[in-house]
């Protein structure tokens, strides 16, 4: 608390120190960034002066908002060195030398949501800008991409043909039914031929009489 109470009273300081007519400082920020529980993101904030100035004279904080207009302060550049509170945060001094005071955030949660203040002073210019980071948890990223899948489309000749041609549907039940009729009918048949065999064969044959005929 008293590290956050002591860089707001420095940047107080600071802006009352000179005019700010002296110094025209631009921040280029994105209003908002969403990203995938897990991944790392960059909350991007670039500086513009139309005037030259040193390092010596830039002071960069990054604070994340707890409270309606107020931040914890994440990590923090004093014209030297960068002091990070919090783990899993960068800001390269080679990018700050660049114009580049972009936060990078590793391996974010969902509870990493939330507004994020860029905040950058040019002694004796000051200027802030907002990013708001949304992490989404990894299901509702799959939950929400399959919803957003579009429905396939089949091509209008695809529809006709496929209200022209519908395909048999062949029935086990009526397959067996013929297959059983038949073997029935040949079972039947047989049985007939076989009755009627024997019955020639059981039949008694006439008896021959002998026909005496004279000289």
């Amino acid at each position: 608390m008293a590290v956050i109470l002591g860089l707001l009273a420095a940047s107080a300081v600071l802006l009352t120190k000179v005019s700010n007519a002296e110094m025209c400082l631009h921040l280029h920020a994105e209003e908002q960034h969403t990203v995938q529980a897990g991944n790392n993101v960059s909350l991007p904030c670039h500086l513009q002066a139309k005037k030259k100035f040193t390092l010596t004279d830039l002071h960069i904080l990054w604070g994340k908002e707890t409270a309606q207009n107020e931040y914890s302060v994440i990590v923090n550049f004093n014209g030297s060195t960068v002091n990070k509170f919090r783990p899993g945060v960068e800001m390269s001094v080679d990018d700050i030398k660049n114009g580049n005071a972009s936060l990078l955030l590793s391996d974010v949660k969902v509870n990493d949501s939330g507004t994020y203040l860029c905040d950058v002073t040019v002694i004796p210019t000051n200027s802030k800008a907002k990013v708001l980071l949304q992490v989404i948890d990894k299901e509702d990223a799959c939950r929400k991409n399959k919803s957003s899948l579009p429905s396939p489309v089949l091509p209008a000749s695809s529809e006709k043909l496929i209200d022209e041609y519908v395909p048999p549907r062949y029935s086990y039940g009526l397959i067996t039914a013929v297959v059983f009729l038949l073997i029935f009918g040949l079972i039947t048949t047989g049985y007939v031929l076989y009755r009627k065999h024997m019955e020639a064969v059981d039949r008694p044959r006439p008896t021959m009489v002998p026909v005496y005929q004279g000289p």
